[in-house]
């Protein structure tokens, strides 16, 4: 039953759906990186479980920030392996396992835990399998929380406990859907119970962050190290290998479906460029859609930052668009808040400009500080 989880919130159609102006803009530095990142690895979550109904602690996440339904396991599709590439951002290729269990003796090198550490973050890993312990290389972490058991709600009462006291990097191993689908199926009614109690468990971390005023902070990402069919998770079969990919928290983007490949290594990266960390030698990538990236100064409506906004900002926007010429920053043509250019925004301007349509949106007519959209780049200081 794939249901989209995006329900926007007012906020989220005021942002997305009423924006209707032109900004000016110049790169002036990156946001400040999030204080936490917590890690909650559903274990054998498929997408399309996801659902309002079903899961509304995820799918509130995904109205927050930015999401998929669509990343990608990788092979093997076992637990062991895909939680080593979660961590390090390697394929299973490169770091080495590829069979259900770590072989004997080997060891986790280069995890987002040991780059965290020293680099002086607290990390911590709250565990719901024993043989994920491969991913506690020691010397990366200061607590960690192993259990082997049916259902996560120890783990997760022992990480809600523990709280303020709060690692900086945190992973959390829910394991209740993949029980249930290795006893009684893929999207049987005891899978989608086991569902259910994870998007509890869910809710009841983003409660005890909130009761310790932790939440504003914390970056959350939610995704799964694989689907399932039936009974099994190895077979060939977009159930297998499409999980969910979730992100929200102060440095990400609000109800942003992505729409570029995600893949379960990818995480490894986008930790690391939350907390201000180095990006070096992963096959994963950094998922910059998701980001707000950096901050600019603006006034709306100045496309060509000569202080004005006038015909010529609509004509450069007409010809940016049809005779591929560049202009100063492609987010002041972004009139109507579709992250895009297009012919409805020149129309907005000539609007405003000779039939008396309302005035862009603050910052303007002064310059202010606003957050960049990625996709669109902004090369000139707001009127410089």
């Amino acid at each position: 039953m794939p249901v989209d989880p995006l329900r926007r919130t007012p906020r989220s159609w005021a942002r997305y759906g009423l924006c209707t102006a032109i900004v000016t803009c110049v790169l002036v530095g990156s946001p400040a990186a999030a204080q936490s990142v917590i890690l909650i690895s559903v274990d054998g979550l498929r997408a399309d479980a996801i659902d309002p109904e079903l899961t509304p602690a995820i799918a509130r996440l995904s109205e927050e920030g930015a999401y998929t339904l669509a990343a990608k396991s990788l092979r093997p599709t076992l637990t062991v392996p895909n939680h080593i590439s979660m961590v390090t951002g390697l394929t299973p290729e490169t770091h080495g396992v590829t069979e259900a269990t770590a072989p004997p003796g080997f060891t986790v090198q280069g995890s987002i835990f040991e780059l965290a550490r020293q680099a002086g973050i607290t990390t911590g890993l709250y565990l719901s399998k024993d043989k994920l312990e491969v991913l506690a290389t020691p010397g990366t972490y200061d607590r960690l929380i192993v259990r082997n058991t049916l259902s996560s709600s120890t783990v997760v009462e022992q990480f809600t406990t523990e709280l303020p006291e709060i690692e900086r990097l945190v992973l959390v191993h829910i394991v209740d859907p993949d029980i249930a689908g290795h006893l009684h199926g893929w999207m049987s009614s005891e899978y989608l119970d086991a569902v259910r109690v994870s998007d509890g468990l869910i809710a009841d971390i983003r409660e005890a962050l909130e009761d310790h005023e932790l939440w504003s902070t914390a970056t959350v990402i939610v995704t799964s190290d694989h689907g399932g069919i039936e009974m099994h998770h190895t077979v060939e079969a977009p159930e297998v290998f499409e999980v969910p990919w979730i992100i929200a928290g102060p440095s990400v983007r609000e109800g942003v479906p992505l729409s570029t490949a995600v893949s379960v290594h990818d995480t490894a990266a986008t930790v690391l460029r939350v907390l201000g960390l180095p990006v070096e030698g992963l096959e994963g990538r950094v998922i910059e859609e998701a980001l707000i990236g950096e901050q600019v100064s603006m006034r709306r409506g100045d496309v060509n930052s000569d202080g004005n906004l006038d015909l010529t900002d609509g004509v450069n926007i007409l010809r940016h668009l049809f005779l591929g010429a560049s202009i100063e920053c492609a987010l002041a043509g972004d009139l109507d808040g579709d992250e895009s250019l297009q012919i409805t925004d020149p129309i907005l301007i000539l609007e405003h400009l000779f039939e008396g349509g309302s005035p862009p949106d603050p910052p303007y007519p002064e310059c202010g500080m606003v957050k960049r959209i990625p996709t669109l780049p902004c090369e000139r200081e707001c009127g410089g």
